[in-house]
């Protein structure tokens, strides 16, 4: 008989590298306890792996068992345990999406002139349409920002 537990820990631990490459990701796992994660990182590398994580957990569960996550972007220096505090909050909006529960949100809520908007996608609409459409857009514009950064800096 297996430690659920314990076997989720590992699970994690295994799947801390790249699922293409296995080259070590530049995050760390700062909790790991009962069906819970949080790790912090850089944000495309903590993304990546939530994506990767939540891959291998569906084929290892043959997708009996659902992956929910919360993921924000946060200054270098802001509190880990706000971090936690917020990125718990839209996991529980991930949850929340129907019975399945198995969803990412992300960065919160914005108000906008039409209403406020949240960034929560089941798995498979973020996979395809957000990262799939949407990531090498959003890594062109942070290599561009950090590039203006070091360059004034």
């Amino acid at each position: 008989m297996f430690s659920y537990n314990q076997e989720l820990q590992r699970f994690y631990l295994d799947n801390e590298k790249k699922e293409d490459d296995k080259t070590p990701r530049k995050v760390t796992i700062v909790y790991s306890g009962g069906d819970d994660l949080f790790i912090v990182g850089a944000w495309n590398e903590v993304l990546e792996a939530a994506v990767d994580i939540r891959n291998v957990f569906e084929r290892l569960t043959d997708g009996a068992l659902t992956f929910s996550a919360g993921f924000c972007i946060f200054e270098p220096k802001y509190p880990v345990s706000r971090m936690a505090e917020i990125t718990a909050s839209l996991e529980s909006r991930a949850k929340s999406i129907d019975k399945n529960k198995n969803a990412i949100s992300l960065f919160g809520e914005q108000d906008t002139p039409y209403g406020n908007i949240t960034h929560t996608y089941k798995w498979d609409v973020f996979i395809n349409s957000v990262i799939n459409e949407k990531l090498r857009e959003i890594q062109t514009y942070f290599g561009a920002r950090e590039k203006n950064d070091t360059a004034g800096g």
